[in-house]
């Protein structure tokens, strides 16, 4: 198609000459398609529209990110909107409690009372690290949504506080800093995990500081309404606070659901990877193929709470050889050793995994471990029956045929989209064993 432009005093023209199928009579065919003039209106509101997009969107979009970006972005700003106005209140009561205001206030008290706060913010970020920083990765979606929900108890804590008498100000005003500190922590880990995910053309710069500029928009738009916020409390009073805070903290923890909900991840973690290994045993011992094993329906379905996580296979990844404990299983690929120290117990429910990896195993034979394991938690009772039944050959076999069946599930997840060979997510410890020669 050859396609021509003409433009006028007030707007444009575009007329496209088009080949079309030729006719018994001749041997080309033409078709002229003329288009409607564009007014200046109509240009000024293109012209804003890629202003704005280069202002807030990554470029390429929406085919450098990911298709859930657009989505997680709206609601992610909508509760930032929600958390700034929250901010502006929890600020104002720590004023108050300050003395702002206050003839018998002294400088140096609030002085005091700050580097409290502060001090004990930065000790709890550094002990909160070093316990869970391993696990920030793996279990993104739920650091992120139990940072929203601390961050909007810290601000609870900041505005109760000035209700109380001076020393009750300060110790609720150091843990809502210590609070604030860990969300911090968290926040800022698992948005960094989120840009890895949303960036889809080696554009993780590109996608972060567009980030960086709807995050500040938002900031904007929320001291907006600070301003109003703050004119109308002298105004109204308490019950117009608490009524306030109330309904921006309820939509706010919504919004933060929603926008972690909707986040479609391809890796692979513990929570995912269980519900893959379930739901696949769930079809293949039906003699069908597995259909839910979709990235939208596992995702879906993945606990966003911690208190439902207690439910995941106890599986100890790159153990040292030292801790393995009877009875001990090679795997047919001899890359792995699996010890299933529990099993003797009469109670097998709490069954624990312990899996020791070789130093040749590759990535894939990390995944292939992993998913003999977590079949084995999800079946011990038949696996303590082979156990007790046959003893160590019979548990040789048993789980040498569910290492047989990887194969099948590799297969499906691949047809699916996930990244089955890519283990960073499930936890794996470093260490590794290497035969004596």
């Amino acid at each position: 198609m050859v396609g021509y432009e003409s433009r006028s005093s007030n707007g444009c023209i575009r007329t496209s000459l088009e080949q079309c199928e030729p006719q018994k009579d001749s041997n080309r065919c033409f078709r002229v398609r003329e288009t409607r003039n564009r007014t200046s209106t109509d240009l000024n509101c293109l012209k804003a529209k890629q202003v704005l997009s280069d202002l807030f969107l990554p470029q390429n979009y929406p085919s450098c990110v990911s298709q859930d970006y657009l989505e997680y972005q709206v609601w992610d700003s909508a509760q930032a909107l929600f958390s700034s106005v929250c901010g502006t209140l929890a600020a104002r009561a720590t004023f108050e409690g300050l003395g702002v205001g206050e003839q018998s206030a002294t400088v140096s008290g609030a002085t005091y009372t700050w580097m409290l706060k502060m001090s004990s913010g930065m000790i709890g970020s550094i002990v909160f690290a070093y316990y869970q920083s391993s696990s920030l990765d793996a279990h993104c979606k739920q650091w992120r949504l139990f940072a929203d929900i601390l961050n909007d108890l810290a601000m609870t804590m900041a505005i109760i506080s000035p209700l109380f008498s001076p020393f009750t100000f300060v110790m609720l005003s150091c843990l809502s800093s210590l609070f604030h500190a860990l969300v911090g922590v968290a926040g800022s880990t698992t948005r960094a995990a989120l840009r890895v995910h949303q960036a889809r053309d080696n554009n993780m710069a590109d996608v972060c500081a567009k980030d960086n500029s709807q995050e500040q928009l938002v900031n904007l738009v929320g001291l907006l309404l600070g301003f109003l916020v703050t004119s109308m409390v002298d105004f109204f009073g308490q019950v117009f606070v608490w009524s306030l805070f109330v309904m921006c903290t309820c939509c706010h923890l919504v919004c933060n659901y929603y926008a972690v909900k909707c986040v479609t991840m391809e890796s692979l973690n513990p929570s995912r990877f269980q519900t893959l290994v379930n739901r696949f045993w769930a079809d293949y011992r039906l003699s069908s193929d597995p259909t839910n094993l979709t990235m939208k329906s596992i995702n879906q379905s993945e606990n966003l709470f911690f208190w439902k996580l207690r439910r995941l296979p106890r599986v100890s990844i790159g153990v040292p050889i030292n801790e393995l404990h009877q009875p001990i299983v090679v795997s047919s690929t001899a890359s792995a050793m699996f010890s299933l120290g529990n099993l003797t117990r009469l109670d097998c429910s709490q069954l624990h995994i312990s899996i020791a990896l070789s130093e040749a195993c590759s990535s894939s034979d990390i995944v292939r471990a992993c998913f003999v394991a977590y079949s084995c938690d999800m079946d011990s009772t038949r696996l303590k029956e082979h156990f007790t039944l046959y003893g160590e050959e019979g548990l040789t076999k048993y789980m040498d045929e569910l290492e047989s069946t990887f194969p099948a599930f590799q297969r499906t997840l691949n047809s699916c989209g996930w990244k089955c060979d890519d283990h960073s997510l499930l936890e794996v410890d470093a260490w590794r064993f290497s035969p004596i020669r």
